[in-house]
């Protein structure tokens, strides 16, 4: 953490805080995360310019993360689950 978020150890040892850490790790995840689709981009394009069939970047290089949709804002679902847990009408 402290080379991957050029981070001072002084810091990290006597003054970072838990909240602090998960920021930075979570952080450090998107990153990683980044470099790997990157990876699989480059992977990609080299495979599909030698293949006949037409490839799925998915399939290249699967990830844990592909499964996973990320949710874009609020629905009506979560609007309607609000409410009953306020006890709204």
């Amino acid at each position: 953490m402290v080379v991957r978020a050029r981070l001072s150890p002084e810091y990290v040892l006597d003054n970072i805080t838990f909240s602090e850490i998960d920021s930075i790790m979570t952080e450090l995840e998107l990153v990683n995360r980044e470099e790997w689709e990157q990876t699989r981009m480059i992977m990609y394009s080299v495979l599909q310019s030698q293949s006949t069939k037409q490839l799925n970047i998915n399939d290249i290089l699967p990830f844990d993360w592909d499964d996973k949709k990320e949710k874009q804002g609020v629905t009506l679902t979560d609007i309607e689950e609000f409410k009953k847990r306020k006890n709204i009408n």
